[in-house]
């Protein structure tokens, strides 16, 4: 009876935890097709850098 009732619970959690996870799939496919429409755009980067001397011990 144990070995019933740990396998159902376990069924269970998994169950939900893939039902938990259906929306963020489709939130995640949509993203992907934006992407790929993106890939032929040049973006413009912008880097800025100040060179200073540091001290180890600060």
């Amino acid at each position: 009876m144990n070995y019933f009732k740990t396998l159902t619970s376990t069924t269970l959690v998994l169950f939900f935890s893939v039902l938990m996870m259906l929306p963020f799939s489709t939130t995640v496919a949509q993203d992907s097709g934006n992407e790929a429409s993106n890939q032929g755009l040049l973006e413009e980067i912008i880097v800025t850098a100040r060179k200073r001397e540091e001290n180890l011990m600060d």
